[in-house]
């Protein structure tokens, strides 16, 4: 996979998602919960099919022993779950990155001289909120993506033109401005070395990561990743808690289709909307996971630390809501 755009690649997925329920599920399953409109066809069906197929196959298992009348009542109703689910997630989504992209612009114009210098060191959205969450690390472990020049001017701005990394960085200068004449690439090769040792050396290490600059940046960015994935898991939660159809109706901002029950059992009517119930929250939870097991996939792509905050966040939500749906 390239790398995309952090969020735009969930936008992706549940666009194409919507494109799969039309083109691969609905067309197997129906569509009793009205139009879904339309996205480019991808291989990301993985990340939204398996939900509602698990679904199915749960409401198979738990009502094989009603009425064939009250099966086909449920089964009519779970096949709209698709056209349902994403439209809702899709949208919800949207307003969450909105949020998120605002959030990120205020932090990029308030430290913007740092992003103007260091911004060669990442690809994509997601290097960049790597760099935001921690950017000593990230910065040490991207460094040689700059050449020399760049990469001090970067060690500069991150410690805030504190004294003695400026003293030290500026002797660095000196030597690349002499060895530069002299073009010979062993003694390049030595500037190089001279940068990775700098950013090893414990006060130049502390300096860097206790200046203001670099603990604003990190706060704010662990704010706005935190408002965001909470905000991911808030629905997640609400969808879970659910207990009623009238309640999922009032998440969803939908009503369902009534279904014909009048000749049913009234164990039989319960047992159809605890199933319907179920469904509807197994699938939600499930395409909520995925799509947050996806965009870890993407941050593996591009090495970003398994200890890294923005892995930790992510890996805790992501066991949140798995919680949610195993209860």
């Amino acid at each position: 996979m390239e790398n995309k755009d952090f969020n735009i690649l969930v936008k992706q997925i549940l666009k194409d998602a919507r494109a799969v329920a039309h083109e691969k599920v609905l067309s197997e399953y129906g569509d009793e919960f009205g139009p879904v409109d339309l996205g480019n066809f991808s291989d990301l069906k993985k990340v939204f099919v398996s939900p509602f197929n698990d679904a199915l196959g749960t409401i198979k298992g738990a009502l094989s022993k009603v009425s064939s009348r009250a099966w086909n009542t449920l089964e009519v109703a779970a096949k709209g779950i698709p056209s349902l689910v994403v439209p809702f997630l899709s949208t919800e989504y949207d307003k969450i990155f909105l949020k998120e992209e605002q959030r990120q612009q205020a932090i990029e114009q308030r430290y913007h001289e740092v992003f103007d210098k260091a911004r060669k060191l990442w690809q994509g959205e997601a290097g960049k909120v790597a760099f935001m969450l921690n950017p000593f690390i990230y910065t040490a472990g991207k460094i040689s993506n700059l050449s020399s020049q760049e990469a001090l001017d970067v060690i500069d701005v991150l410690s805030g033109n504190n004294k003695e990394v400026v003293t030290r960085t500026n002797r660095l200068r000196k030597s690349l401005s002499l060895e530069s004449k002299s073009l010979k690439g062993a003694l390049l090769e030595n500037i190089d070395s001279s940068i990775e040792d700098l950013l090893n050396d414990d006060s130049i290490r502390s300096a860097i990561m206790q200046s203001n600059i670099v603990r604003g940046i990190k706060t704010s960015a662990r704010a706005m990743k935190n408002e965001s994935l909470n905000d991911i898991k808030d629905i997640a939660s609400d969808v879970s808690s659910a207990e009623t159809i009238e309640e999922l109706e009032k998440i969803f901002k939908k009503k369902f289709p009534p279904s014909s029950q009048e000749s049913m059992k009234s164990s039989e009517k319960k047992a159809i909307e605890m199933s319907l119930i179920s469904a509807i929250k197994d699938s939600t939870l499930k395409t909520i996971i995925n799509t947050l097991q996806m965009q870890l996939m993407e941050l593996e792509e591009i090495d970003v630390p398994e200890a890294s905050d923005l892995i930790v966040v992510y890996q805790n939500v992501l066991s949140s809501i798995q919680d949610m749906r195993n209860h």
